[in-house]
């Protein structure tokens, strides 16, 4: 016997129908992230509760993916180079929302607080937007150079 019969089978092993299955799986997920909060999402408080649970799982999992599973979930400077230009995305993104919501006239939001709270949590939101801009910068760094000599101004 080749090896432990895990499946019922001698010899075969089941990485490969666990990968397909995951894989599979994964690309569902996207999909249906894709579907319950892309362009075409309709807003609510539940949907923004989920999307910043599923936010907070999602940023675990990378933090994890860039120490201890690193060799693992980064081996390449091109996968580096990837990971760094997604979260350059993700962090210009959030820098956009939280300076518009720092700078909205009061709303909603702010009921319940008096006036110096409600300013306290907009200068927050302020120098949060202004500490992800900073590594946003950062992280387009990380991106260009571990993108290497394969990019595009290079080649020619």
């Amino acid at each position: 016997m080749d090896g432990p019969a895990r499946d019922g089978v001698a010899g075969r092993d089941t990485d490969e129908a666990t990968a397909a299955t995951c894989t599979a799986s994964e690309a569902s997920l996207a999909d249906q992230i894709g579907v319950a909060f892309g362009r075409e999402a309709t807003f609510s408080p539940e949907l923004t509760r989920t999307a910043a649970e599923a936010t907070g799982t999602l940023v675990t999992y990378l933090a994890s993916c860039l120490g201890p599973a690193r060799s693992a979930a980064i081996p390449t400077s091109g996968d580096l180079a990837e990971v760094a230009t997604s979260l350059t995305h993700l962090t210009h993104s959030l820098v956009s929302g939280l300076r518009q919501l720092a700078d909205s006239r009061p709303g909603g939001e702010s009921d319940g607080l008096d006036e110096t709270d409600a300013a306290a949590v907009r200068a927050s939101l302020a120098d949060a937007a202004e500490a992800l801009r900073f590594a946003a910068g950062h992280l387009a760094a990380v991106s260009y150079t571990a993108a290497g000599p394969d990019l595009p101004q290079q080649r020619q």
